[in-house]
């Protein structure tokens, strides 16, 4: 024991541990002292503003999803209807766990959404990752729905926006990529576009029971999920695919799912989505044949150069593909050899037929959006930066550089 204690560093240690332990055991959570936020939803109908939060409530045995409660204010600005609902909660709203920013498209297409964003972001310790959100329906009426889904299994919107983002779509929402488009020179950012519906006919989606949703009033702050009706309705969260485009922070028009695919012919991720169809393949083969595929593996390269004075974009994509299921006119045929797919050169021609007219088709839209998505300017200004700003001089207005650039598209497909 007289040895034990001669050793200087234990007694330190001994004594701190009597000095600090106690007080860290009577110390009150974070939870206690802070509305843990997962989500923040920003509703705007005429000139009245909703600010909605997704917070955790802690509870003993219950799963993660059971424990979130959405509670909302409005007022005339943001400022006003934030202090409103810090006041009502009675709690500091915490933002370091937020997840996700859904903002209505009445609010998108009425203002420059950067004010918005700035306001949401500053001092506020929201993390760059942040998923940025559209929707076509109230942020409040998403985020009860979210609350709500399938509690057993956990799937929410942060689920679903996962699987949608590494198995379909490859250009990531997120605030810090949002910004850094936006004031970019090409002055272009994305959100993804989220909606709710009774049914479920295309895309990827997640359900719950739907009563009524209620709001804060007065600028008062309340649950969002309001009095249940006495008749319950299965509600689907659905991602279909669209993007919404912003050109200098302001409301620009939505991208299709189509658009969608055919612009990740232009993206180099692996994470492509691994099945499309071609139609209309009449050959020594095929009859009229709709045929669906399985991308195996893609690899894009996009590549920066000029003919003379003209800007050219060559894009370059080698596919890896099998075919999955044929659909033949003539059935009597045989179209699929016993353990040989039969890639003929002219199933091989039709397919790199769809992938040029998909890259044409999405870069002309890209081009009357005036919307960089891809982000050709920088390819070029990494090229030959002397040359581009030569370029861009000698256009009317160099918010149209994309007008005037000429899209090569090469392709290679084999099995």
């Amino acid at each position: 024991m007289k040895k034990l204690f001669s050793n200087k560093l234990l007694i330190v240690f001994v004594l701190l541990l009597l000095a600090f332990f106690p007080s860290a055991l009577s110390k009150k959570s974070m939870s206690n002292n802070n509305a843990i936020v997962i989500a923040v939803g920003v509703d705007k109908k005429e000139k009245e503003y909703t600010l909605s939060f997704q917070v955790v409530i802690p509870k003993q045995d219950n799963s993660y999803r059971e424990s979130l409660l959405v509670l909302s204010a409005s007022g005339e600005n943001l400022y006003d209807t934030y202090r409103q609902a810090e006041t009502q909660i009675g709690k500091r709203i915490a933002f370091r766990h937020c997840q996700y920013i859904i903002i209505n498209e009445e609010l998108a297409k009425s203002e420059n959404i950067a004010t918005t964003l700035d306001f949401l972001v500053r001092n506020r310790d929201i993390s760059n990752s942040c998923i940025l959100l559209c929707t076509d329906k109230s942020a409040n009426e998403i985020m009860s729905l979210d609350s709500k889904t399938e509690s057993s299994i956990n799937i929410g919107v942060i689920e679903l926006l996962e699987y949608y983002e590494k198995k379909y779509f490859v250009y990531d929402t997120n605030l810090e990529n949002f910004v850094t488009g936006a004031y970019s020179p090409r002055k272009c950012g994305l959100m993804t576009f989220i909606s709710s519906s009774d049914k479920i006919e295309n895309g990827i989606g997640t359900s719950a029971e739907s009563g009524a949703s209620g709001g804060g009033e007065g600028g008062g702050a309340s649950g969002g999920s309001g009095e249940q009706s006495s008749q319950q309705k299965q509600q689907y969260l659905s991602f279909d695919g669209r993007v919404v485009v912003f050109k200098d922070a302001k409301y620009n028009g939505v991208f299709s799912t189509e658009d969608l695919l055919s612009l990740n012919w232009f993206n180099s991720s692996s994470g492509f989505a691994d099945k499309f169809i071609v139609e209309g393949v009449t050959d020594e083969l095929y009859t009229n044949a709709k045929i669906g595929f399985e991308l195996l593996d893609k690899k894009s390269k996009i590549k920066a150069y000029f003919e003379g004075d003209t800007p050219v974009l060559s894009l370059e994509v080698d596919c890896k593909i099998i075919i999955e299921d044929v659909e033949n006119a003539v059935q009597d045929k045989v179209v699929l050899q016993s353990g040989k797919y039969a890639l003929t050169s002219g199933l091989n021609s039709k397919i790199q037929q769809k992938i040029y007219n998909d890259a044409i088709a999405v870069f002309k839209k890209m081009i009357n959006f005036e919307s960089d998505i891809v982000d050709v300017y920088s390819k070029f200004n990494k090229y030959n930066h002397k040359k581009f700003q030569k370029y861009l001089s000698s256009l009317n207005d160099d918010e149209f550089y994309l007008s005037k650039v000429k899209l090569v598209v090469k392709t290679s497909v084999k099995t």
